[in-house]
């Protein structure tokens, strides 16, 4: 659309000096072919002054002609510079919505029909701890910038650059942000059911780790369960094939390189991503999934995840991890209910790390909206999370598990959405553990998010 616009304005540049050029030259002409037509005898002198007012008319009405011509050129020229300006700095009005297992805005480069696509995402909070003497915190989170080219129609580049904590510099504590490429990946797209996707690739696994936009799930953070057994965000260099089988069914089929098993720690898996920083590669792993959708309404899948992490090239030590996980939702008629189980194994790992792993939740949101307001792409929607972790759900003989690793929680809330693509979120947070025998720490969180 751009370049269209770029060489229609060229065209009336180069139409407009061509216009006044051959205007000037025929005013030119007219003007010498009156000179030549001129009487010169002395006979002729009673009629020079009526000749002389002819040659002045009609250069008047020529010169007049080419003015009127040139402002009509201009007037369409500065029309189409004016369009081509807002063009590119008021995007046309896209519609997101989620393909080839992508989050909304992660998926504009498929909508394009060529070039370069841009999109992304930012979510900021405030945390209020309802404990005397506990200090508030807030946090710039995230703000991520999604960046993606279609070569062809079956060549597609899609990237995640993200920006956490506001700045690579460190805080008051010491803790600093980050920059990383959150994924980054070719995309060979053939028929429906086929296709080939390489580079650093987002693990298939549950709800969040593909689709973790601010607006595609409930509360202000991601639930725990999809943060340490499966550590969003998980991503892996590696290829595989994806694709569609009808009837509703999706699959992923991935190869990847494995985690750094020397990370983990008795939390579990989350220190051993690699995140494509010069990995380890001497152990490979499989994901695979398989989801199966009724519309917009009903979606049920599972995916799984084994592989090995020692990267010995000796094979004298074997450590292998795996996780499994389920997951379903339903959304209809203004109810949301979402849920999801899923378990992790290691084995081979130091005595602190856990053998099992075990956890699960359930969503549940109602949109008012239609009671207060028909505004489209609206919603106000209390919600309710109930959560259950057990990071140290089993142990090798003769070590003792972590009890502050057991934990519940419940976070009732309220989302506000004024657009599609903006979302405001008041947590009232209720954590507990078994360390402590489940007393409560409460707290308040206020944050917002939008995609683009």
């Amino acid at each position: 659309m751009k370049a269209r616009s770029i060489f229609t304005v060229l065209s009336f540049a180069c139409t407009i000096a061509f216009s006044w050029e051959a205007s000037s030259q025929e005013v030119s002409a007219s003007s010498a072919g009156q000179e030549a037509d001129a009487p010169t005898s002395e006979n002729t002198v009673a009629d020079e002054p009526a000749s002389s007012e002819a040659t002045n008319e009609s250069t008047a009405r020529v010169s007049e002609n080419a003015n009127a011509l040139t402002d009509t050129k201009i007037e369409a020229l500065a029309s189409e510079l004016n369009s081509l300006k807002e063009q590119l700095v008021i995007p046309e009005t896209e519609e997101k919505k989620s393909q080839y297992g992508f989050g909304p805005a992660a998926s504009k480069v498929y909508a394009k029909t060529s070039g370069l696509s841009l999109g992304g995402y930012s979510e900021f909070y405030l945390n209020v701890p309802l404990a005397e003497e506990a200090v508030s915190t807030g946090d710039a989170y995230r703000f991520i910038t999604y960046i993606g080219y279609k070569f062809s129609d079956n060549v597609v580049m899609n990237s995640e650059i993200e920006f956490e904590h506001g700045t690579t510099g460190s805080n008051v504590n010491g803790k600093a942000g980050s920059v990383s490429v959150e994924f980054v990946y070719l995309d060979f797209l053939g028929p429906q059911w086929l296709n080939f996707r390489t580079g650093l690739l987002l693990v298939p696994l549950g709800i969040i780790n593909e689709i973790h936009e601010p607006v595609t799930y409930l509360t202000n953070m991601r639930p725990q369960t999809e943060r340490t057994l499966m550590p969003s965000t998980w991503r892996n260099l590696g290829a595989g094939l994806h694709g569609a089988l009808g009837g509703g069914f999706t699959y992923k089929l991935y190869g990847l390189n494995g985690m750094a098993g020397s990370a983990f720690d008795s939390s579990g898996i989350r220190s051993g991503r690699q995140k494509g920083n010069r990995v380890l590669a001497e152990d490979m792993a499989v994901a695979a999934r398989l989801d199966w959708q009724q519309g917009g309404a009903f979606s049920f899948g599972t995916s799984a995840y084994y592989g090995g992490a020692d990267h010995d090239p000796t094979q004298t030590a074997e450590l292998t991890h795996g996780v499994a996980e389920a997951h379903g939702q339903i959304k209809t008629a203004g109810v949301l209910l979402r849920a999801l189980y899923a378990r992790s194994w290691i084995n081979g790992a130091e005595a602190s790390v856990p053998t099992e792993q075990e956890g699960y939740y359930i969503d549940a949101a109602y949109d008012l909206m239609p009671f207060v307001s028909f505004l489209p792409g609206t919603n106000l929607s209390p919600y309710l999370r109930y959560e259950q972790l057990d990071l140290n759900k089993s142990m090798r003989t003769g070590v003792e598990a972590d009890l502050s690793l057991n934990k519940r929680t419940v976070t009732a809330g309220l989302q506000y959405q004024p657009h599609t693509d903006v979302v405001l979120k008041l947590d009232f947070i209720n954590n507990s553990h078994a360390a402590t025998n489940n007393e409560l720490e409460q707290s308040v969180m206020f944050g917002a998010g939008f995609i683009f």
